[in-house]
């Protein structure tokens, strides 16, 4: 990680004020009272490790190892996202280590992200994963099981988003979810908010189901690493665990 002298230090924290200093430069956030993710909770889930990188993936050989898969796709306002979880071997309480988190330019066509998604499913044995159907519809979700099969699609509604979240929640809770130093993706994290009722995120969407969670994040800020995240914790979970997503099989 990169260090910073005193001097410049101060000066940051004068320059751009004490509340974003903390999360720049210290690893700390700002947290609302409708924040779903604590930051005592955040802090205890990371540790401070680098992610695989490109270099890694264009080797000849497989990279060993349990994976699961999760994509979460956008494109003209949305990133599109891809984040793999590793099963921790030495770990006997089924804990999962972030290893990959590739954001894509906004506009990439979905075609360059299946096309790395086999790219991936060469390099790894991707166990399961699950994938946002409802942005690229039911035909480049059977694209993709043409060569990893195990990959599945899931539509996103307010008891999905509820479920995925809460499972994802639980997961940190037991500890067996390690996540990198990455400032980007902690803080999408800590900005996703939360509340009951019936809620309009978006002026295209429908109101949300009256009792279920309604996930949001401010203004300007991004939540795409989070669902691809959420979607790899919810591949990764034991067979006998609740909840049950709606699942577009081929």
């Amino acid at each position: 990680m990169p260090t910073h002298n005193q001097a410049f230090l101060e000066e940051q924290r004068r320059d751009i004020g004490d509340l974003r200093y903390k999360m720049e430069y210290e690893a700390e956030f700002v947290e609302d009272e409708n924040s779903f993710f604590k930051q005592d909770l955040i802090r205890e889930c990371t540790e401070d490790y680098d992610l695989l990188s490109e270099d890694q993936l264009i080797t000849d050989e497989r990279i060993a190892g349990n994976y699961y898969l999760g994509a979460d796709f956008g494109k003209k306002v949305d990133y599109s996202v891809i984040a793999i979880l590793k099963q921790e071997e030495e770990n006997q309480n089924e804990s999962y280590r972030l290893i990959l988190l590739k954001q894509f330019p906004l506009g990439t066509p979905y075609t360059d992200i299946i096309a790395h998604i086999q790219r991936l499913n060469q390099k790894l044995d991707i166990i399961k994963g699950y994938v946002d159907q409802g942005a690229v519809g039911e035909s480049l979700i059977e694209e993709i099981q043409q060569f990893a099969p195990r990959i599945d699609g899931v539509t996103f509604t307010a008891k999905t988003k509820q479920d995925l979240m809460i499972l994802l929640q639980t997961r940190m809770e037991q500890k067996r979810l390690i996540l990198p130093l990455d400032r980007a993706l902690l803080s999408q994290i800590n900005e996703q908010r939360y509340r009951f009722g019936k809620a309009v995120s978006k002026p295209t969407q429908k109101p949300e189901e009256k009792g279920t969670i309604a996930f949001y994040h401010p203004h300007g800020a991004h939540d795409d690493q989070l669902w691809a995240l959420a979607l790899a914790t919810y591949a990764a979970k034991e067979k006998e665990t609740e909840p049950h997503l709606q699942v577009i099989r081929k």
